[in-house]
């Protein structure tokens, strides 16, 4: 049957090509599994989980070249090309920071956390056990979460030792952990390490805990931290930044806006901080790296702390939180 010249096709038929093409178009890695914690670890038995099986130094370049691939530096002009300071691409450069650094700055980012909860844990009920107000389960989400190592590593720590030696403050235990990443292939590969955590039997996957009759697996799923990997921009995943406790953003290769000399930091530019500002709660921590949020957007700078980072000189690590939303 042709009409003005134009071929129509049978609508059967043309469900059947629009649901090949979504199929096509939109990778299945872009919904990504939800997974569970089987067993919560210290420290020490995460760190020794990432660094030497799921994300051994032996792949490191691999994860590199995966990086190369989303920046787009992996075509003519060949890998590890250089580019100018203020590509947008360096958004999407791959660096592993430290999961020490990670520790010390998230420590430091607690005792901001726990100050700022501490009016509302107090009008809790008296009957409620210390120990109980101290394991309330929280949300931490990762910007910009590259491979996915920072995602799991805090996702397989929920055993209380997260202090740091001779630290007094105490990281909350997650009940969710999300890492958004722009980039589909890093995404794609932290999605592959999720399932060979689920492989190895660090993790439990949601199908599982659902269509099981195993009680210690139903008990996990239902009391441990569950993995979430989500791709595209940090803006499009408001849902995600509503809820979140604690945020990390590794922000170093972030555009900047100029040298802030009462905050002694570089400022995120307002794509960054009045997004995070829009999105996130009031009294949202969030860590970020090498620069700051605006304190116009409602920002209050509240710490600060220089910890290692072998991809550059060392990093600084800022401690942001948001007190007044601006309208």
């Amino acid at each position: 049957m042709r009409h003005h010249g134009t071929t129509l096709i049978p609508q059967c038929y043309l469900v059947a090509i629009l649901a090949t093409l979504f199929c096509v178009l939109v990778p299945a890695c872009a919904y990504s599994p939800v997974c569970y914690v089987r067993e919560s670890l210290s420290r020490d038995e995460a760190s020794n989980i990432i660094n030497h099986q799921l994300y051994p130094d032996s792949q490191l370049r691999k994860r590199m070249n995966v990086g190369d691939d989303d920046q787009g530096l992996a075509g003519t002009a060949g890998r590890g090309a250089a580019i100018d300071v203020s590509d947008s691409r360096l958004t999407l450069t791959y660096h592993e920071f430290p999961l020490e650094s990670l520790d010390a700055l998230l420590d430091l980012a607690a005792k901001e956390y726990n100050l700022l909860h501490e009016s509302s844990e107090s009008s809790e009920s008296e009957s409620q056990d210390e120990d109980d107000a101290q394991k309330k389960s929280e949300v931490f989400v990762d910007i910009g979460s590259g491979c996915g190592r920072l995602v799991l590593y805090e996702s397989l720590i929920n055993d209380g030792s997260r202090s740091s030696s001779g630290s007094d403050s105490t990281v909350p235990l997650w009940k969710e952990v999300h890492g958004i990443e722009i980039g589909t292939q890093m995404h794609e590969y932290a999605v592959e390490r999720c399932q060979q955590g689920l492989d190895e039997k660090y993790l439990i996957s949601s199908s599982a805990s659902s269509d099981t009759d195993d009680d210690s697996i139903l008990a996990a799923s239902s009391s441990s931290c569950s993995v979430h990997f989500h791709v595209g921009p940090a803006g499009e995943f408001t849902d995600i930044l509503s809820k979140a406790d604690v945020l990390f953003c590794y922000s170093t290769a972030f555009p900047s806006d100029e040298f802030n000399p009462e905050l002694g930091a570089m400022i995120l530019t307002e794509e960054w901080s009045n997004m995070f500002a829009e999105a996130c709660r009031e009294d949202t921590v969030v860590i970020t790296t090498d620069r700051a949020l605006n304190p116009m957007h409602g920002w209050e700078l509240r710490n600060s702390m220089d910890v290692a980072n072998p991809s550059l000189l060392g990093s600084t690590g800022y401690i942001n939180v948001l007190k007044k939303k601006i309208k």
